[in-house]
């Protein structure tokens, strides 16, 4: 038997050593320094209209907050009253209702119904901290609140979830969870499904100049095989960096925060969407692979690709709110 014992405890303390050697290599990975951009984009008015974004507040909103289960509150802003129909809109990657003002206006001329434009935590004039949650998931569990609370409010009308780009992924994270209250439809703007789905380019298509996006790869690894064993400690630490001015507040995202903006299994997340699906994207989107959409999505939804409409624009044109308003009245 001592022979068996000691070859045992050789094994085991070649295995610690092994377990030993990953750990470290993983906190190499983690501790990897920031990512840095040799220079700042171009930021001129002309730049900003070029990319669809649109900062006017030409259509009359009152303000909202909504309280969550952890006391923090959320932002919104809600254009008209009738809530016979509710269009919940969710934002993209570092935006909030405030650039929305013209794409929510224009939804609720267009549709009738009351759309209510939130600000997600961390984001615009809610609570929270820029670019970071306490939890993967917490931003799907803020529109849980926000769902039941429209629901009290109108118990006979319908309530859609509607998402851009990153608002779009944390609404089919939303269709993923049965323990939340159901909803009536998805509307997605150019919805980034994730990674790996075939809409997300591997490879940069930024237009020739500055860097805009940097995404801090050995960093993300290594917190997934922490989060694979359970290590969550170092989750608040930021893998998604955008080359804006230092003294703006949200300019990163955590990894608990940038694994929250997206299902991690598109197709799991699209075979439980249970009410109708509208997924609307325009053949000029500079995020994402416009063609790439009807395959992705599948017999899971409808897909309209609109010409001439790109990441942003596709919000607001008008082939995109007649599309809506048919759906809504279909």
């Amino acid at each position: 038997m001592r022979p068996f014992r000691r070859a045992l405890r050789w094994i085991l303390l070649g295995l610690a050593g092994l377990a030993a050697m990953a750990f470290a290599a993983s906190l190499l990975l983690v501790f990897w320094g920031d990512p840095e951009f040799a220079r700042a984009p171009d930021f001129s008015p002309e730049a900003l209209a070029a990319s669809g974004l649109d900062f006017s507040q030409n259509y009359p909103a009152r303000a909202a907050r909504f309280p969550m289960a952890d006391g923090l509150e959320l932002a919104a802003q809600i254009h008209g009253s009738d809530p016979a129909t509710t269009i919940l809109l969710v934002h993209g990657v570092l935006s909030s209702s405030y650039p929305l003002n013209s794409a929510a206006g224009l939804l609720h001329q267009a549709t009738g119904a009351r759309v209510v434009a939130i600000d997600l935590r961390g984001h615009g004039a809610s609570g929270g901290r820029p670019g970071d949650i306490d939890y993967v998931g917490q931003y799907e569990e803020d529109l849980a609140e926000i769902v039941r609370r429209l629901r009290t409010e109108a118990p006979g009308g319908r309530l859609m979830l509607a998402g851009h780009s990153m608002g779009g992924g944390i609404a089919l994270r939303y269709a993923e969870r049965r323990d939340f209250p159901p909803v009536d439809g998805y509307l997605l703007f150019a919805p980034y499904l994730g990674w790996e789905a075939p809409t997300t380019p591997q490879a940069s298509r930024e237009p020739e100049g500055a860097e805009f996006l940097k995404i801090h790869g050995p960093r993300l690894v290594g917190l997934a095989l922490h989060d694979a064993v359970g290590l969550e400690v170092f989750n608040g630490l930021r893998v998604m960096f955008f080359n804006l001015p230092p003294e703006m507040p949200l300019r990163s995202y955590s990894y608990r925060a940038t694994v929250s903006q997206a299902p991690a299994d598109f197709r799991q997340a699209l075979a439980e969407v249970d009410a109708p699906l509208l997924v609307l994207v325009g053949d000029q989107d500079e995020s994402f692979l416009a063609e790439r959409y009807p395959e992705a999505i599948g017999p899971h939804g409808q897909v309209l690709i609109l010409p001439g409409a790109n990441h942003n624009t596709v919000l607001r044109t008008p082939e995109s709110l007649a599309a809506v308003a048919s759906w809504l009245g279909s």
